[in-house]
């Protein structure tokens, strides 16, 4: 049986997959394309950087009010955390 901390990030996951796919729909992809050049910060380093918030699940790029913004999903304990990490 999984533990309860397992089987609430998977819910986790599961929810950000289908939210985020509606999301990345309405985004741009060309410009988040021209975007992400600006990005000198790899994402396994933001997935690092975010340890000390908790347990890194998952991360990426997106725009956000046209500005690129670089989000790592972290879990410690039962709660979550979106951290927002400089790209640069």
């Amino acid at each position: 049986m999984l533990s309860k901390s397992l089987t609430i990030a998977i819910a986790f996951a599961a929810t950000l997959g289908l939210g985020g796919m509606s999301a990345w729909a309405a985004d741009n992809p060309a410009a988040l394309a021209k975007a992400l050049p600006e990005a000198t910060v790899l994402l396994d380093q933001a997935l690092k950087a975010s340890e000390r918030e908790g347990t890194p699940i998952s991360g990426k790029y997106e725009l956000d009010d046209g500005a690129l913004q670089l989000s790592v999903y972290t879990m410690k304990g039962d709660k979550f955390t979106e951290v927002v990490v400089d790209h640069k």
